[in-house]
């Protein structure tokens, strides 16, 4: 039995975000909304982030990393052509 192993979330979150730490917590700028003042929080203890600002998100460091890079839209493929109607 293998356990997955994330990342850490601070070392994820300071390639995207500039953090500055405040105590046991980091905080910086939302990279998911505009803002001036930072409400962006990680949390490293609980390997958790959290906006209190505009957009009030969470998640742990895959929720991350899905969010600021999203993989291209999974439509199915189209199996059978579309139907060419005669003139």
């Amino acid at each position: 039995m293998s356990v997955a192993v994330q990342p850490d979330i601070v070392g994820v979150v300071a390639q995207h975000v500039d953090l500055r730490r405040s105590g046991d917590i980091y905080v910086g700028l939302c990279p998911f909304h505009a803002e001036r003042t930072p409400s962006f929080f990680v949390f490293p203890g609980r390997q958790r982030w959290r906006c209190f600002g505009g957009c009030g998100i969470s998640g742990d460091v895959s929720d991350f990393i899905a969010r600021i890079k999203p993989e291209p839209n999974r439509c199915p493929a189209r199996t059978n052509p579309p139907l060419e109607r005669g003139v």
